[in-house]
């Protein structure tokens, strides 16, 4: 699946001049997906369709900062392009951004993705599930004036 990271950052970047009276729904939808994905374990390019749900959640403190929620899991079945093998993708991945202003913050990612190959494919390789959590850092240094 895509990295959320690049739109978390935009969408919160789009977020800081927002400014619900409580925790709030930004979106909660559902998108058909497709495309293709390579099986690692025999180099195999896998066609897929399904469908992915996605939700944005915004929770905004008394002192100014945000928590930004989301979730998005998809199902998916797919064909292998060389043997045919049927597959199955099953992925969830959920996260949040906390910041104050002005930063630092701090951003969480969970994300478990399994490949289901159905017959003689080996899909062992096929399976991801990860932990992120990003801390960057913001530095200021003074302008120089002429």
């Amino acid at each position: 699946m895509r990295s959320v990271l690049p739109a978390a950052a935009t969408l919160l970047a789009i977020i800081a001049s927002i400014t619900p009276a409580s925790a709030e729904v930004l979106s909660n939808q559902t998108v058909p997906i497709s495309g293709t994905v390579v099986n690692a374990c025999n180099g195999e390019s896998v066609a897929f369709t399904g469908e992915e749900h996605l939700l944005f959640r915004l929770t905004l403190s008394q002192d100014g900062g945000i928590h930004l929620g989301f979730h998005q899991n998809a199902h998916a079945t797919g064909e292998g392009l060389t043997t045919g093998a049927k597959y199955s993708l099953n992925f969830t991945e959920g996260g949040s951004v906390t910041s104050s202003f002005p930063p630092p913050f701090a951003f969480t990612v969970v994300s478990h993705q399994n490949f289901l190959g159905q017959g003689k494919v080996p899909t062992s390789c096929f399976t991801k599930h990860s932990r992120s959590l990003l801390l960057p850092t913001v530095t200021c240094s003074p302008r120089s004036s002429i």
